[in-house]
């Protein structure tokens, strides 16, 4: 069953049943027409299930534009609570991303997959910049240009390539470099990791305002780490179609923060530790020697901001970018390999792979 790249309008049949597979939170029967070039043959690698990684399969592009779908290309783990995605700009699809567009702002932790609706989650945005701020950021200093031949996903894995931002609040200018952005996630946790160009002021302002339909609160408190790295806790309350929901969180830098400016409802920055509000957020600043390496790990928790930490620490504290990567990578092979149906010629005519039409239909949503 074939299925085209995000720019068509036609889509193959995808299976409900994905849902109890891949953890997706909606899973739409789409049906359609169309050609498309021969599926690759699964690929044997190391540490996969079974040695065949079923990931190469997968294309997490598929139904991402406009509002065909609304399906999600950022990263997330099987059944996982946390989904980091990036954020279109000016427009967004459902999921917070719209392959249509050609800007994004920066990267959400909770999105929803395949929802109507305007969309639900949004929240906690980060965004790698290098503008200069004297008060609260303007969404409209977020855009950064990327292309989508820099830009690329696999199951539980995105990355791409940020056009880089400097200048003034009100003076907001497009350098030359790129900012590489590197997502990946595990039950709880998004982690994100940002390399700048060289000579850059490398910032990460954490946006608690944002959201698809509505904030009615955010809270943080940025606390020094014994290793003089930063952990920044609290809550953010919204609503999603007429529901309101509300989920704790912690999050902390891998490098030592150099400074801290956060604001409140009056969008005045100020050295503030701690905000309440339902428009609160900060700018940390990172030295410049850092870099080229520097990351954010958001733990989200319904109990609480201190089970977030714990949390946190228990999923990913002894673990690098890398290896976290990897471990949910495995996952997903696991998942995606539970059915692993052949086909023959005689069962399956006009089959492109043994294993191409069975799987598609039974063990992911969204298959090359």
């Amino acid at each position: 069953m074939a299925v085209e790249r995000p720019g068509g309008r036609r889509r193959t049949l995808r299976a409900a049943v994905a849902v109890l597979v891949t953890g997706a939170l909606g899973a739409a029967a789409l049906a359609g027409g169309g050609a498309a070039a021969a599926l690759p043959a699964p690929t044997k690698s190391a540490g996969t299930s079974g040695g065949t990684d079923y990931t190469k399969l997968v294309d997490p592009f598929v139904s991402t534009a406009g509002d065909d779908g609304n399906d999600l290309p950022g990263a997330q783990a099987p059944h996982g609570l946390a989904k980091v995605n990036p954020l279109t700009t000016p427009d967004r699809n459902h999921t917070g991303y719209d392959y249509n567009e050609d800007h994004i702002a920066g990267f959400t932790a909770t999105n929803l997959d395949g929802v109507g609706g305007s969309g639900g989650g949004g929240d906690l945005l980060v965004v790698p910049t290098s503008v200069r701020y004297d008060k609260r950021p303007a969404p409209s200093t977020y855009a950064h240009t990327y292309r989508h031949d820099d830009e690329s996903a696999t199951p539980g894995s995105y990355q791409v390539g940020l056009g880089s931002v400097s200048g003034t609040a009100s003076s907001v200018t497009q350098d030359p470099g790129t900012v590489k952005a590197e997502m990946t996630a595990t039950t709880r946790t998004a982690l994100e990791r940002y390399s700048f160009p060289a000579g850059s002021n490398p910032e990460l302002v954490l946006d608690l305002a944002n959201n698809f339909t509505s904030r009615t609160r955010s809270t943080m408190k940025a606390t020094k780490l014994a290793d003089g790295t930063t952990s920044i806790s609290g809550l953010i309350a919204g609503s999603f179609n007429g529901a309101s929901y509300q989920l704790y969180y912690n999050a902390t830098t891998n490098v030592p923060v150099t400074s801290l400016k956060s604001w409140g409802n009056d969008g005045k920055l100020t050295d503030a530790t701690a905000q309440d509000g339902s428009d609160t957020g900060a700018v940390l600043g990172f030295d410049p020697s850092a870099g080229n390496d520097v990351e954010l790990r958001v733990t989200l928790s319904p109990i609480s901001a201190e089970q977030a930490a714990t949390d946190q620490k228990n999923e990913v504290g002894g673990l690098t970018f890398d290896q976290a990567r990897d471990r949910t990578k495995a996952a997903w092979n696991s998942a995606l390999g539970a059915v692993d149906v052949r086909s023959s010629a005689k069962s399956d005519p006009g089959r492109r792979s043994p294993r191409s039409s069975t799987r598609t239909s039974t063990a992911c949503t969204r298959c090359r």
